[in-house]
């Protein structure tokens, strides 16, 4: 059906939503849980929120651009605005009212977590190419 392409883009709405709610939420302090001895539990928490974003707007963009170089740009743009989406809270949250800080580790957190979903998503379900015999 193709009018209703624009459905495709609710679960990733959603789950923007989502993490604005959580990025502006007083915050309880997250314990200091390291991940592998380096990796802060609050970094990983960005990561993964923002890998099931761009997870979720992949799957639309496949929706909305089956084959061709469209779509590879169409990518690129979701991971810009991806990213601008994610760097706008964080800075939005060094304002006064709202009880967090902005940290630059958590944007290289968010756009990290935008690149593997993309790639977790093509590993998933990879582009199948014709392959085309000569004869």
């Amino acid at each position: 059906m193709k009018g209703a392409r624009w459905l495709y883009y609710i679960p990733g709405s959603l789950w923007a939503g989502l993490i604005l709610y959580f990025s502006f939420r007083k915050s309880n302090h997250f314990p200091a849980i390291l991940f592998f001895g380096f990796l802060p539990f609050d970094k990983l928490g960005h990561f993964c929120a923002y890998l099931g974003l761009s997870f979720l707007f992949t799957i639309a963009l496949r929706q909305q651009y089956p084959v061709g170089a469209k779509r590879f740009i169409a990518y690129r743009w979701m991971v810009v605005a991806i990213a601008t989406y994610g760097i706008l809270i964080e800075f939005l949250q060094a304002l006064p009212m709202i009880d967090r800080s902005r940290d630059f580790f958590d944007i290289v957190a968010n756009i990290l977590g935008c690149f593997a979903g993309i790639f977790v998503f093509n590993l998933i379900f990879p582009v199948r190419t014709a392959v085309i015999e000569r004869t």
